[in-house]
């Protein structure tokens, strides 16, 4: 059966509640992999952030849609095979998910009839853990002047990246992340652009540089503390509604993965980088309000999570698919996100905690009974010494 969440409606509730200060719990890392469109088991790498030159052309190389790196549908699996080699517990999460699959759902918030950006996410859910998938479809309603300015603008950002990066490796980063929001515990893959090490840059001289160089790929010197989103805009949008909105998504991307520094560049009408500016992550609400709120955006994200949690069930597959106002869940069998080794993983633990559960349960129940046996005791020892006391105060009298 089709469930809709009309969340023009939400936002208005949401937005009547009298809301405290709502914060997620800092995010910790539990895994990270480096991949491709086949595989995640490359070494982990992830440049170190450079200054980007001034004045450098964002589209130079650009050559229409095949200069785009291609978004294709990232399996879930990457995220599930790197919690299976680190053994971790996934049973106790409420979602896995990709970040995209949730700033999709937070970021709904400001859509409207002008600004409507239909998406689908597809669900399975095993137990009480909800796993979320990407589906990455493309909107080719646009024209063709208003694709191409698109495509120029995406091509951009993926140029701001590269000007950004001291190394360019061939394959992605992905940093895994533990966090919680009210009741929904979950586990994010977040791609990361690049970090920042300001420990190793007090000391300019060249035996520095070198060390830094050779060493700018061990894992050890980036962790989720000096993790660096990079984003560019055009420099004129920066005191405008438009911009203000666009911090929501900046804001939202870093904060939910713990990314703690957003460096946003900004480009002219001719796509040159004409400056840059780093942005501490949870300064960002602070700009744009009164466009948006980060507890209304919170709250609201976690409605729809309930709704979620609330309308599926195990052992079942799903679609949630956004087209303003509605947000439609509903049934989907052909949806198979799941792995058959992942599936038996996930039963494993499932059993695991249910033997632990009763051997706890057996070991109060001993426990209880050792009480009651001392109790017993005690009691008729009780009775011994005062049968005894009675005795004695007999024979004295």
């Amino acid at each position: 059966m089709e469930k809709i969440l009309n969340v023009a409606s939400l936002k208005n509730y949401v937005s009547s509640l009298n809301l405290p200060n709502i914060t997620i719990s800092k995010p910790y890392e539990v895994g990270r992999y480096s991949y491709d469109n086949h595989r995640c088991d490359y070494p982990v790498e992830l440049s170190k952030f450079k200054k980007p030159i001034i004045d450098e052309s964002l589209i130079k190389d650009f050559k229409g849609k095949e200069s785009i790196p291609q978004n294709n549908d990232t399996p879930i699996m990457f995220i599930l095979d790197t919690l299976m080699k680190n053994d971790y517990d996934v049973s106790k999460c409420s979602f896995i998910s990709y970040r995209n699959s949730f700033r999709k759902i937070f970021e709904s918030i400001n859509s409207s009839k002008i600004f409507n950006s239909s998406w689908s996410i597809h669900i399975q859910r095993v137990s009480s853990t909800i796993h979320l998938g990407m589906n990455n479809t493309i909107n080719n309603n646009n024209n063709n002047a208003e694709k191409n300015d698109a495509l120029k603008s995406m091509y951009s950002g993926f140029a701001f990246e590269n000007l950004s990066k001291e190394t360019q490796y061939q394959n992605n980063f992905c940093s895994i992340v533990y966090s919680r929001l009210y009741n929904n515990n979950f586990i994010l893959a977040c791609e990361i652009d690049c970090y920042d090490n300001n420990n190793n840059n007090n000391n300019n001289n060249n035996n520095n540089n070198n060390n830094t160089e050779n060493n700018q790929n061990k894992e050890k010197d980036f962790n989720i503390d000096n993790y660096i989103e990079l984003k560019v805009t055009k420099e004129t949008d920066q005191s405008g509604k438009y911009f203000k909105n666009k911090l929501l998504s900046y804001w939202f991307q870093s904060y939910i993965a713990g990314v703690p520094k957003v460096i946003v560049g900004f480009r002219n009408d001719s796509f040159l980088l004409k400056g840059f500016k780093a942005f501490d992550t949870n300064s960002l609400p602070r700009y744009s309000y009164p466009f948006w709120d980060k507890n209304m955006v919170l709250a609201y994200g976690n409605e729809i999570l309930e709704f979620i949690k609330n309308n599926t069930t195990s052992g079942k597959s799903y679609r949630l698919e956004f087209d303003y106002p509605n947000l439609k869940l509903f049934e989907s069998k052909e949806i198979s996100l799941l792995s058959d080794d992942y599936l038996d993983y996930f039963n494993n633990k499932i059993n695991i905690i249910n033997n632990n559960n009763n051997n706890n349960n057996n070991n109060n129940n001993n426990n209880n009974n050792n009480n009651n046996n001392n109790n017993n005791k005690n009691f008729k020892e009780k009775r011994y010494i005062d049968i005894d006391n009675r005795d004695i105060k007999k024979n004295k009298t």
